[in-house]
């Protein structure tokens, strides 16, 4: 069977994406079954999420990647290419995961820790994807391999591109941050802890990840901060301030006088 060089990446790609989805849809099942929750509404929940994530992705590319989009609108609909805006998934998918969840009457913040450990799994599955693929915005030019692992030089591996440890980095984050949240769930001092965790840690990750120096990763100069550095900072900041909201909010009141 010969497969063909330029497609073999995305099909690996592809294949660990849906590992996420089998592994993330695994997990809130088990979510579902230990909190006690509405099964039929929270699995709509997963598939309107699902659709928003990978519409608000493609639809972000317009503003991560325009010169390609204009020059080529049909890839926004070739969802085998990769290289979707994340961001603009995630917002997405936020929006319509907090209309649903208002129109179900869903719990807000019980619903989203369910969600917390899906997310983390999902997403070391989608960056080891992204490692093993090379499907990787910007992460080398051709003449640039210095630094990077390699592949032999034989068989499949021949055809896949050189795979780039900053992905790796980030797989290897996420799943720790998997088990970090896995010990929290059982330990929830006030709904929207575990979901606000992750976030923390999420961003963090991504703003650590970002500030090192990866050989044919294009950086900005020293002074300037990079999107995801400023994005990361900010959500990170998010987290924090209603980390302390949720907590300051499930204190007992004070009595009077004392």
């Amino acid at each position: 069977m010969i497969f063909d060089a330029d497609i073999l990446p995305s099909i690996v790609f592809g294949v660990f994406v849906s590992v996420a989805l089998i592994a993330g849809l695994q997990m809130i099942k088990a979510e579902i079954r230990s909190a006690g929750a509405a099964e039929n509404r929270i699995a709509d929940l997963c598939f309107w999420l699902m659709v928003a994530a990978i519409a608000g992705a493609r639809i972000g590319d317009l503003f991560y990647k325009p010169e390609v989009i204009f020059a080529d609108p049909l890839e926004i609909l070739r969802l085998w290419n990769g290289g979707s805006f994340y961001y603009g998934g995630a917002a997405a998918a936020l929006i319509v995961g907090l209309v649903y969840i208002k129109h179900a009457r869903l719990p807000l913040w019980k619903t989203a820790d369910m969600f917390a450990p899906t997310l983390a799994i999902g997403h070391f599955f989608v960056w080891i994807g992204c490692f093993f693929s090379g499907l990787f915005p910007g992460r080398l030019t051709e003449s640039v391999t210095e630094g990077l692992l390699s592949w032999p030089e034989e068989g499949l591996n021949s055809m896949l591109s050189i795979p780039h440890p900053r992905p790796f980095y980030l797989a290897c984050g996420s799943f720790l941050i998997f088990i970090v949240l896995l010990m929290l769930r059982g330990h929830r001092n006030f709904d929207g802890r575990v979901f606000w965790i992750f976030v923390i840690l999420h961003s963090v990750l991504q703003l650590l990840v970002d500030t090192l120096d990866f050989p044919g990763y294009t950086k900005p100069s020293p002074a300037i901060f990079s999107n995801t550095q400023i994005i990361s900072a900010f959500i990170a900041f998010t987290g924090l301030s209603m980390l302390f909201y949720l907590w300051h909010q499930s204190r007992p009141p004070t009595p009077e006088g004392s």
